[in-house]
């Protein structure tokens, strides 16, 4: 009996001792285990980092072995009675977390000269200044001295390491500085798998066809793509940059999907790239976004920002691009081949739309554009050039500027609204028959600012200003040879220039103008017969009527000529009426101070010639003067005589 319960009591303690045991793992470390090799996408378990497709562990973790003892005692019953205890002690292993050997910090800047350099930075986290590699020929290969860098606090530099194949840092997290690398010719590949932070970061060189950086999320400087053997770059998680330039032939792809936002620069030049997507693109600074600025990027064809909102928009020299996308743009600078280099080649853009766009600049020169649609822009500058557009409308803006210049087809411009301008021009548009701006009242500011120029449209027959009082700088219409109407009744005050030349007005009417501060010019309006400007009171500059076909000019009001002291000490400031073949009556009755040219002779204050019709003039500063001489005038006269006379008579 007693034997069989020591039989029983055996055999209970061996069941529960082969209960509590853990089962061993197989011969070698399992995949993503430490030592072991990653897993198929890169990862090792936690705690464990994939570098040079192994799972290592960084400082700070680690596996031991342990003793223990233990006591117990036990009570049971069978057949019999009996009691018994005992004691044991054992060995065995396990794994848990514990304290590893600490990485280090280098204070300052460190440079790697050779591998023993390399060796001394085995266990370094963090190097507080700049850290710059270049060992002299091929000693070497791979970065794996670098396994537990975390931290570089300054600038982190690659350079003349001609073995160098590939930069795999598996730790680093940040760069405070610029992480760049340069003239590593085996250079083919950079991993930087934690990299969130970086203050400047350049990738370049001739063989470099591969870029890791999966957690970069903020590039703080300039992010650079130069000349390389990259074809595609993808930062999926960069979120903001100050600065991006992407070049290269090679790159013909390149995906941004979390970048939100541009604050300086993000320009793209010389590039294999046929079409840019940023889905995620809000807002872009400073310069903007730019294409082509240094004669490059002939290739792009279509551009899609389609969340961003603010920011400039600058395409240069990009033959292909036929479609430019940007729906949620509310304000901004958007220009299309605006290069000003003759010879330069011209995008295949046909259609511009800014659906939202509410504040901002638009600038167009491309003959290929023949469409422009900005329904909401109410406050900005668009100038439309070398277009092929035959009609265009702004139905809401209402202040800002306006250019439109040798757009060849265009044959009407609608603003309704406009109410206010600092620049309002049209130029050398050869089919444009009228313009018209009904609600236009103010063109520019003060101290000779903003200026409305008509020039050179070969088919204008009108222009509709009948709301427009004031002119802050000059009122320009020459060389507009069908021009026969002209509505600016309403205008008071010119600070420029007043010219009308070269049209077929046949009549201008100024009713309620009191002053032009600088010159008022009516020239080679060779079927001019009315002018009234009855309420103008002085001239700035010099007043010139010549080449009309008027019979009578009358301006009671005018005072003063060429008194204007702000303009040019050189400026024009005499009288002048010549060259009008029909006009028999000239009145300035008020007029009393012509300033004249700067040489102070009397003679070149007032010229009055070539009329050759001129009988009748009225005012003092005329009289007696070129045509005016022999006039119509008074005299007195007294006279005695005396006679003889004789005569016979029967």
């Amino acid at each position: 009996m007693a034997m069989t319960r020591v039989v029983l009591l055996l055999t209970f303690f061996l069941v529960a001792l082969s209960a509590c045991q853990v089962p061993r793992s197989e011969d070698g470390p399992a995949d993503g285990a430490e030592g072991g090799a990653c897993f198929g996408n890169g990862t090792c378990d936690d705690g464990l980092t994939c570098a040079s497709d192994l799972c290592v562990g960084l400082p700070g973790e680690g596996e031991g072995e342990g003793e223990g003892e233990g006591e117990g005692e036990g009570e049971g019953e069978g057949e019999g009675e009996g009691e018994g205890e005992g004691e044991g002690e054992g060995e065995g292993e396990g794994e848990g977390e514990g304290e590893g050997e600490p990485c280090s910090t280098v204070n300052g800047s460190f440079t790697v000269e050779n591998t023993l350099d390399l060796d001394e930075l085995a266990n370094v986290c963090v190097v507080t200044g700049d850290l710059t590699v270049s060992i002299a020929g091929n000693a070497l290969t791979n970065t794996l001295g670098l396994a537990v860098l975390q931290t570089v606090e300054g600038d982190l530099t690659f350079s003349d390491n001609i073995a160098l194949a590939s930069i795999d840092l598996p730790g680093l997290t940040s760069v405070g500085g610029e992480f760049s690398f340069f003239t590593n010719n085996a250079l083919v590949s950079v991993s930087l798998p934690v990299l969130s932070t970086v203050g400047e970061i350049t990738f370049a060189g001739s063989a470099l066809a591969s870029i890791s950086a999966p957690e970069l999320t903020t590039v703080s400087i300039r992010l650079t793509v130069g000349d390389s053997a990259l074809t595609n770059i993808n930062l999926p998680a960069l979120a903001s940059v100050r600065e991006i330039d992407l070049s290269g032939p090679s790159l013909t792809g390149i995906s941004l999907p979390s970048l939100t936002s541009v604050t300086r620069k993000f320009a793209i030049d010389r590039s294999g790239l046929t079409a840019i997507s940023l889905p995620a693109l809000a807002s872009v600074g400073g310069f903007g976004f730019s294409v082509g600025d240094n004669r490059g990027d002939v290739a792009l064809a279509n551009i899609d920002l389609p969340a961003l909102t603010t920011g400039k928009i600058s395409i240069a020299r990009a033959t292909e691009l036929t479609s430019l996308n940007l729906p949620l743009l509310t304000s901004g600078v958007v220009s299309i081949d605006e290069t000003n280099n003759p010879g330069d080649p011209e995008s295949a853009l046909t259609s511009l739309s800014l659906p939202s766009l509410t504040n901002g600049t638009v600038v167009t020169r491309n003959t290929a554009l023949t469409s422009i649609s900005l329904p909401l822009l109410t406050s900005g500058f668009v100038a439309i050039e070398n277009s092929s557009v035959a009609t265009f409308t702004l139905p809401s803006l209402t202040s800002g500027g306006l250019a439109v210049r040798n757009n060849a087809a265009l044959t009407s411009v609608s603003v309704p609204v406009l109410t206010t301008v600092e620049e309002i021009e049209f130029s050398d548009n050869a089919a444009l028959r009228s313009i018209s701006a009904p609600a236009l009242t103010t063109v520019g500011g003060q101290d000779l600012r903003g200026h409305l120029e008509v020039l050179a449209n070969g088919a204008l027959i009108s222009i509709s200003l009948p709301a427009l009082t004031s002119v802050g700088g000059s009122l320009r219409i020459e060389d507009n040879a069908w021009l026969s109407s002209l509505g600016v009744a309403a205008l008071t005050n010119i600070g420029g220039d007043l010219t009308l030349e070269d049209a077929a007005l046949t009549v201008i009417n100024l009713p309620v103008l009191t002053g032009v501060g600088g010159e008022l010019s009516v020239r080679t309006d060779v079927d001019l017969t009315s002018l009234n400007a009855a309420a103008l009171i002085t001239v700035g500059g010099a007043l010139t009527i010549s080449g009309t076909a008027l019979t009578s000019i009358s301006l009671p009001a005018l005072t003063s000529v060429g008194a204007n002291e702000d303009l040019s000490l050189f400026a024009d400031r005499r009288l002048i009426i010549s060259g009008n073949p029909e006009l028999t009556n000239l009145s300035v009755p008020e007029l009393t101070t012509v300033v004249g040219d700067i040489s102070g002779n009397d003679d070149a204050q007032v010229v009055i010639s070539s009329n050759t019709a001129l009988t009748s003039c009225d005012g003092p500063l005329i009289a007696n003067v070129g045509d005016c001489v022999g006039g119509e005038g008074e005299g007195e006269g007294e006279g005695e005589g005396e006679g003889e006379g004789e005569g016979e008579g029967e």
